[in-house]
Order: C-alpha cells, then sequence, then structure tokens
C-alpha cells in the first residue's frame, strides 16, 4: 500500500522536529551567512542525509528533496510558533489556537 504525501510530510515533519530538539539546534544562534556554510546550514544538510537513510531503512525507499526540505522547513516553522505563542499572552494565544487562519501584527492586551 503506498503511503499518501501528507503521510510521509507528517512523519517527517515529525522525526526532524525530534532530532532539532535532540540536538538543540536554533536558526538563531548566529548571523545569516551567504556562502551555506554556517553551522545551522551544516546542520541541515546532515539532518537531510540522516532522515534520507532512516527513512530509507524504514521504508525501502526515499523521500524526493522536495519533500524532505519541506518537512525540515515545516519542523522550523512550528517550533518556532510554538515559542511565539508561548511569549504571548493567555488570550493571544486562545484566539491564535481557536483561529490559525487570523493573523495580527498586535499583540491582544487584557487589563
Amino acid at each position: 500500500m503506498p503511503l499518501s504525501d501528507e503521510y510521509i510530510l507528517n512523519e517527517l515533519t515529525a522525526w526532524f522536529r525530534r532530532r532539532l530538539d535532540e540536538l538543540r539546534i536554533r536558526f538563531d544562534d548566529e548571523p545569516l551567512g551567504y556562502e551555506a556554510n554556517t553551522a545551522y546550514d551544516i546542520a541541515f544538510y546532515r539532518l537531510l542525509a540522516e532522515a534520507r537513510d532512516a527513512w530509507l531503512a524504514r521504508h525501502g525507499y526515499t523521500p524526493t528533496p522536495g519533500q524532505l526540505t519541506k518537512a525540515f522547513f515545516n519542523a522550523e516553522f512550528e517550533r518556532s510558533r510554538e515559542e511565539r505563542l508561548a511569549r504571548r499572552n493567555w488570550l493571544a494565544r486562545a484566539i491564535c489556537r481557536l483561529f490559525p487562519f487570523k493573523t495580527s501584527r498586535s499583540r491582544f492586551h487584557v487589563k
């Protein structure tokens, strides 16, 4: 039975989240580099290779580079979203969870 694209993306995203947390890799830890040779970039390429090998061992084939890249940045987005929500007050967190499609540039304040 072939695996759906949604399943592949969800599984790869969960795998990347777990590995990023285990290795304590943070995008904000260093300045941006344009040569793709920062520690974050090197970790990105190593994690892609590690994920490809782990998926091959588990499922018998490798995901496409696009699937790997999309899953990696989905994992990074989820982590950054959780950090941003943790910094907001309780009302803003509730609104963002109930209505994730609504975005607001200003913070909600309750007096």
